[in-house]
């Protein structure tokens, strides 16, 4: 009976002198975990940026298309103008890591009312938002990697639909 006692001493001993090894592996990978999930903040809000951005972009565009002047007094690229701007207000937030969508440029062509037979009148418009990162770029053995701030830049083009 004294044997079995022993062989179950000798089997604790063995697996307990291990033990600190599992300290090191956690250690040292929780390092990678990390680091790993900083990318992955990184990469979620720079792909959330461009998203909102091009979503933006075709909306403006859109509805800048569709846009006429109902007065004399304004034209109807100045509507088609207003127009892409307010719903660039609609994507506007209270967000720190991202600018509001801006209007960069609008080019209305309606071709003066007469386009040519194998042309439509068309508008492209351009929005451009910025995200900065949470986080200062990264800096080892004095190189910087990375920058904490970058641009999207979306250009849509749409067909005109009221056309005087």
């Amino acid at each position: 009976m004294s044997d079995i006692f022993q062989a179950d001493k000798n089997y604790l001993r063995s697996r307990n002198s291990c033990s600190g090894s599992v300290l090191v592996e956690l250690a040292c990978s929780s390092v990678f975990v990390v680091i790993f999930a900083i990318f992955a903040v990184y990469m979620s809000l720079l792909l959330i940026c461009a998203h909102i951005t091009d979503r933006a972009c075709r909306d403006a565009a859109r509805a800048a298309g569709q846009a006429r002047s109902q007065s004399a007094s304004i034209s109807d690229q100045e509507q088609a103008s207003a127009v892409a701007t307010s719903i660039l207000k609609a994507y506007a937030s209270a967000n720190p890591f991202m600018t509001a969508p801006t209007l960069q440029n609008l080019v209305y062509e309606d071709f003066g009312g007469s386009p040519p037979s194998d042309t439509s009148p068309y508008v492209t418009v351009t929005v451009v938002s910025s995200a900065r990162l949470p986080f200062a770029p990264v800096t080892l053995f004095g190189n910087i990697y990375g920058s904490d701030q970058y641009t999207f830049s979306q250009t849509y083009t749409f067909p005109i639909i009221n056309t005087r």
